[in-house]
């Protein structure tokens, strides 16, 4: 499995967005979804899930591809 886009187009509306999108998927790293990212996303879960955090479920495999590419995260608030 591979995480590419996936937060990206989440929120993705009309036309116009989705070519936009597009056009900057191709820039995008693909980060590959392996069994150690996997166990990353779950132990990041439940650690939230302990602490009554909720976290999206994307937000948690973000971080753990981030963590462990060890790749910038570009965000927008």
């Amino acid at each position: 499995m591979r995480f590419h886009q996936l937060e990206v187009w989440n929120g993705a509306t009309g036309d116009r967005n989705k070519k936009v999108l597009r056009d900057f998927g191709r820039l995008l790293p693909e980060l590959d979804i392996d069994d150690a990212v996997r166990s990353a996303t779950y132990d990041l879960a439940r650690r939230a899930h302990s602490a009554r955090i909720l976290i999206p479920i994307t937000d948690i495999l973000i971080a753990a591809c981030r963590r462990h590419d060890q790749v910038e995260l570009e965000h927008r608030r």
